[in-house]
């Protein structure tokens, strides 16, 4: 009987049109079961519960506000783990409890309930009963009853409405109405306002669970739920900010945790697991909306407001204190603070010969972007050791009136430049008013201790490369032997080095190299080139392919 209040709201908005349209034709809608002796009761708001029958069960209803407590371990997968606590009162004998306020995406086989102390009730049944109260569904609910339906008539020179009982004799894909002994035909979508003096069972406004159960006493007990449900998802937000000359950066981030249930979690107390667990497909499918997420972000602070810890094969953030996950929204609480670690940058081609076809004459020409890469070791040394889940690191830094003046060098021996001098750091060691500028993002993968972080920003606006297959021959049947050529240019103001991965197929051999190279994998023939301020660099090599 809870649920009238909406249901009355929803089913008493007929349009002004279809107000207007009945007028004309005489007849008006609302249904209403009319009451002994033929007089229609007006129902307004929340219907009183009618009394039980003997051996019916008493009807209990669970909604938030008796909420105590509440769990949330979410998962990166967009599943979730909910274990909540309610309290409330329940009647000797039998019992129907019906469990609001829940997601519509939670996974039914997945729910179980202890009702606290032990031994307080024992359960019979359990359901899910999805949102299926409509309009039209209600409607629908009554066919072969009598109901009163609201007419629309001028009385006295002005529009009133009017209620008459009427028989709703059918209702399937269009209403058929008994009206004094005559049959009344409307279509589909000709949808009637209507009152009804209570929910039909079966019709539910939100999605609830239900239990049957036999409560020994009465007297106030614990709910203790616990079910698995999708809608929620979470990642790590991640922002390296460069210092000038780019050899080191601070890195911060953020968890963010969307909510898509539709669900609210008031002062929730929020898990979440970085690692990849298996899930079984739910029953059938189950689709909630791509509602945009509002940004809600928490205020950073001093003391850390997340713990690690490790979960059996996973790893456990726990936030130290209770968050509450508005519906269809985001919320973050800050990680990491400004951690000082060690930045190495690099360009590389990673293309190759294996992208040139065999089939392509000599002399083809193909040119290749040089992309920029950066690279931070995740140990206790670089200032970080610790497990880093999966998340997008944006990369900033400082804008510089010339970057090759502030282009430091990496720990590698690198030169740093943002990008080949696309965007710099300082200007002679001093900031240049206007703040930093955004370099580019990449996804971090879940790494673990020891691990290093590779962030590919962009390709660099000095940095071009050329690749020309000088000679190509055919040895025998699936046996080919090719001279590549390779020339990257640098229009910035200071030399760089570039790493040239170049991708072979099958068993290869390369026969001559105008520079020495070196052989990660197999099927990867690298090469280190030194490319000078405004000039270029060359590298020739000839490779025999067998298949």
């Amino acid at each position: 009987m809870r649920r009238w209040g909406r249901a009355a709201a929803a089913c008493g908005t007929a349009t002004a049109a279809m107000a207007a349209a009945m007028a004309m034709a005489g007849i008006g809608w609302a249904a209403q079961a009319p009451a002994a002796g033929g007089a229609a009761p007006v129902v307004e708001g929340r219907g009183a519960p009618a009394p039980p029958r003997a051996g019916r069960p008493v009807q209990v209803v669970s909604t938030a506000a008796q909420h105590r407590s509440v769990t949330v371990t979410v998962y990166s997968n967009g599943l979730a783990l909910v274990q909540e606590r309610r309290r409330v009162t329940l009647p000797a004998g039998a019992v129907r409890l019906e469990y609001e306020d829940v997601p519509a995406a939670l996974l039914a086989d997945s729910v179980r309930l202890r009702i606290l102390p032990a031994g307080a009730a024992e359960l019979e049944q359990q359901a899910f009963h999805p949102a299926t109260l409509t309009p039209a569904a209600l409607l629908k609910a009554y066919q072969g009853k009598t109901v009163t339906l609201i007419e629309t008539r001028r009385v006295a020179g002005r529009m009133q409405q009017v209620r008459v009982p009427e028989r709703l004799v059918a209702d399937n894909g269009g209403q058929i109405w008994e009206v004094n002994g005559h049959y009344v035909v409307h279509g589909p979508g000709d949808l009637p306002a209507f009152e009804a003096p209570r929910l039909p069972p079966g019709l539910f406004a939100r999605p609830t669970l239900a239990w049957r159960l036999h409560s020994r006493r009465r007297g106030a007990v614990t709910l203790a739920t616990r079910y698995l449900t999708r809608g929620l998802d979470w990642h790590a937000a991640y922002a390296l900010t460069l210092a000038a000359g780019g050899a080191s950066g601070e890195l911060s981030a953020v968890l963010a945790v969307e909510n898509r249930s539709g669900v609210a979690y008031p002062d929730a107390r929020l898990r979440l697991v970085a690692g990849q667990v298996n899930s079984a497909p739910p029953p059938r499918r189950r689709f909630f909306g791509g509602i945009v997420a509002g940004a809600l972000a928490a205020p950073a602070a001093a003391p850390p407001s997340v713990s690690a810890q490790r979960a059996y094969a996973y790893h456990l953030f726990t936030l130290r204190r209770p968050v509450s996950l508005a519906p269809n929204g985001e919320t973050q609480a800050p990680w990491l603070h400004a951690v000082r670690v060690p930045v190495h940058q690099r360009y590389l081609i990673q293309s190759g010969a294996a992208y040139l076809s065999p089939m392509h004459t000599a002399g083809a020409v193909e040119r290749e972007a040089v992309a920029v890469e950066l690279r931070i070791a995740d140990t206790a040394a670089a200032g970080l050791g610790r497990a880093l889940p999966e998340g997008v690191v944006r990369v900033y830094g400082p804008v510089g009136r010339n970057a090759g003046e502030s282009a430091g060098k990496s720990a590698d021996g690198h030169a740093n430049a943002y990008a080949g001098g696309s965007a710099g750091g300082t200007s002679g060691g001093r900031a240049v008013p206007g703040g930093d500028v955004f370099l580019g993002a990449d996804t971090l993968p879940n790494t673990a201790v020891g691990g290093t972080v590779r962030l590919r920003l962009g390709q660099a606006f000095d940095l071009r490369a050329r690749r020309t297959l000088a000679a190509f021959r055919v040895i025998a049947p699936r046996q080919y032997r090719a001279t590549y050529r390779i020339r990257v240019r640098n229009g910035g103001p200071r030399a760089v080095r570039v790493r040239d991965d170049e991708t072979l197929r099958g068993d290869w051999t390369i026969l001559h190299a105008s520079r020495k190279f070196t052989r990660p994998n197999a099927t990867t023939a690298r090469f280190e080139l030194r490319v000078p301020a405004g000039g270029a660099a060359t590298v020739t090599y000839t490779v025999e392919e067998k298949y």
